[in-house]
């Protein structure tokens, strides 16, 4: 199921908002899911060689302590973030993670 997802959420990334594209954010169970889910979104988008950046993180700052997010860029604009589901990091995160 998470190759599957991850192949669209490459597909979706690519595509212009005219086209359905949009972006897609991923909750994991645990860090290491989140991670294996974006690595397998990597390989989709440089398999379908779509204009895509590597793996990146970024940190969200939170009031009490700083949230890992992985992220993939793609030419569109769009992006697709992975997180860990701990309740505290979904916390206040918004629509804007």
């Amino acid at each position: 199921m998470t190759w599957a997802e991850a192949a669209d959420a490459a597909l979706n990334g690519s595509m212009a908002a005219s086209a359905g594209g949009c972006d897609t954010f991923y909750v994991g169970t645990t860090k290491d899911m989140a991670r294996e889910f974006i690595d397998a979104c990597a390989m989709w988008a440089k398999a379908y060689d779509f204009a895509a950046s590597e793996v990146g993180e970024e940190v969200l700052v939170d009031e009490d302590k700083d949230i890992l997010v992985y992220v993939i860029n793609f030419a569109s604009g769009f992006k697709i973030k992975a997180l860990s589901s701990n309740p505290a990091n979904l916390r206040g995160c918004g629509a804007t993670w």
